[in-house]
């Protein structure tokens, strides 16, 4: 049997002191607004920017982000539809159903990542076309256009945050502390269930997303 899942903290200015004086820290602690802005801020150039801006957002899980198809988004509406995840099984990326039923959701998409998601479309369709290869259906693909690894986004957000010299939240999939996110305090802004049909698939989990933080 598991225990409690530890109760989430925020890096305040005081515990960040702390951890640096001891060099210990929460058990599960999560950045601030402000904390999660300087990331972005640093990350702004990166290829997968766009994947991080929207877990942070918009709360999607790791999952969720790398599984997300560019027919899930509406972006006239500023609408994402969050309706699977993605796991390797077996060696294989697959596309699977989301942690519960109840995580089908649209969320709200923010005018600064619609405009981030434009811009990624339109990157993808030019590089398609000079490579004579048809566009990646997921917004977020991996190579030759499946969907993007979760282990491959929880190392490169690990390698980033080291590099930009951040204290690292416990971040698991997205930007929320609601068990399965990243790096914020406060919750998205996310619209009720909808109901929408989505192709069948296969069964699905996330991992942590927990590398040490920079000295």
């Amino acid at each position: 049997m598991t225990g409690p899942r530890p109760h989430a903290v925020v890096w305040t200015a005081r515990r960040v002191k702390q951890w640096r004086r001891t060099g210990k820290r929460p058990a599960v602690a999560v950045w601030t607004p402000a904390q999660t802005r300087r990331c972005l801020g640093s990350i702004a150039g990166h290829p997968l920017y766009t994947a991080f801006l929207v877990m942070a957002l918009c709360g999607l899980r790791r999952g969720e982000a790398c599984g997300l198809r560019w027919s899930d988004l509406d972006l006239d509406a500023g609408l994402a539809y969050v309706s699977q995840q993605v796991q390797r099984m077996k060696g294989v990326i697959t596309a699977c159903p989301l942690k519960t039923p109840t995580s089908r959701r649209a969320v709200s998409l923010s005018p600064e990542i619609v405009t981030a998601l434009r811009a990624l479309r339109q990157a993808q369709v030019e590089y398609a076309r000079a490579n004579g290869i048809p566009p990646s259906r997921y917004v977020f693909p991996g190579p030759g256009g499946g969907p993007l690894s979760t282990d491959y986004l929880t190392r490169t957000f690990g390698r980033l945050v080291t590099a930009a010299r951040l204290i690292l939240s416990h971040a698991r999939s997205g930007v929320v502390t609601d068990g399965n996110r990243f790096a914020w305090s406060h919750k998205p802004r996310q619209k009720k269930n909808v109901g929408y049909k989505t192709p069948g698939q296969t069964g699905c989990a996330a991992r942590d997303l927990n590398p040490e933080p920079a000295d």
